[in-house]
């Protein structure tokens, strides 16, 4: 059984990323991660550093696979971040 905290976590997480428009991949089973997609156009390196000035810690999700980056920009999010409203707020900026 998922621990129901976790679980609610994930839900939550992923109501924030559609919210921000962003496609989350698969369903959320209480995990610790989520993966959603990014526009063609995102440069995840510089996405990376820009939140790191802000204090909000983005990965690249190619390195987090076997195959390294392949096929369009996406990342593996925390869901703990997607709790922070400052998560919300930089990609909301990103955006426009």
């Amino acid at each position: 059984r998922l621990d129901p905290s976790a679980e609610a976590a994930a839900l939550q997480g992923r109501a924030v990323l559609h919210g921000l428009g962003l496609p989350v991949f698969g369903e959320p089973r209480g995990g610790y991660y989520l993966w959603c997609g990014l526009p063609e156009t995102t440069d995840l390196d510089a996405l990376s550093r820009r939140a790191a000035a802000h204090g909000i810690l983005i990965a690249p999700g190619g390195i987090f696979l076997p195959e390294g980056p392949a096929g369009p920009p996406m990342m593996r999010v925390n869901v703990a971040y997607l709790g922070d409203p400052r998560f919300a707020r930089f990609m909301r900026e990103e955006a426009e």
